[in-house]
């Protein structure tokens, strides 16, 4: 999300020491309290970055808009990191964990407290353990041990769906901004977020929840494949940065 206006000062700054930067899985946001970078300065970034791969197709549609190219579309690098290192083997995962981003909530006129009420419930339903985090100021190896013991994850943040995404740990994503669905356009196999207010009913919540556990498969050789073309793509920046320095 940094092509965002309030990182405007740092893309300015980059821009104008001329340094050689290379952008990997940036992406725009679409909330109305949240406005992109300008016009203007996007295509300066764009023209002077010596490699772009952007986030989602939500991100390339807005780029080409502005600069006439179709760049290409990498899953988040932190992907990488994650799959396998970090994959989900526990074979009794006891939480429903909630990953919250009440900003964004509240943009989105959601109600954060009727959906916390709801997913309590759901979660004693489906005799799981409620866990709720934001994903925060904490060790992040603690926070992915949460994700590991998870039956299924919740998630109104980005990152909690990737990291969902990454560890094989079914998720269920609530829409609240469009990069979501951006994500799940490009990273996934027609996988839908779900309205905020869907999840306010608890019999309609516990059938959403139900169906992406029962239904859900780690799609391993699609990942495997997004995987790859992200190690492509760091090898040709390697690539370029070394042949800069040798030069």
């Amino acid at each position: 999300g940094l092509f965002q206006e309030v990182f405007s000062y740092f893309w300015e700054f980059l821009v104008e020491t001329n340094l050689t930067f290379y952008i990997f899985g940036v992406g725009t946001n679409r909330l109305k309290e949240r406005k992109g970078i300008s016009s203007d300065l996007m295509r300066k970034i764009i023209v002077q970055a010596e490699s772009v791969v952007v986030r989602d197709s939500m991100t390339q549609k807005e780029v080409r808009e502005i600069v006439g190219d179709d760049l290409p579309i990498g899953v988040c690098p932190a992907v990488n990191f994650l799959y396998p290192k970090f994959c989900a083997q526990n074979n009794s995962p006891k939480f429903l964990l909630h990953v919250i981003h009440p900003a964004d909530v509240r943009m989105a006129g959601g109600d954060l407290s009727k959906l916390r009420a709801c997913l309590k419930e759901a979660a004693r339903s489906l005799n799981l353990e409620y866990k709720e985090h934001n994903n925060m100021g904490c060790n992040y190896q603690k926070i992915l041990r949460m994700y590991t013991d998870s039956k299924v994850v919740i998630s109104s943040r980005l990152h909690g769906c990737i990291i969902s995404y990454a560890l094989g740990v079914p998720f269920v994503p609530i829409s609240c901004d469009d990069k979501i669905q951006a994500f799940l356009d490009s990273h996934t196999l027609n996988k839908q977020a779900i309205e905020i207010q869907k999840m306010y009913d608890l019999t309609t919540t516990v059938s959403i929840v139900e169906a992406e556990i029962n239904s859900f498969k780690n799609n391993e050789t699609f990942l495997q494949e997004k995987i790859l073309a992200n190690k492509h793509f760091a090898e040709k920046i390697s690539s370029t940065v070394k042949g800069t320095f040798d030069a």
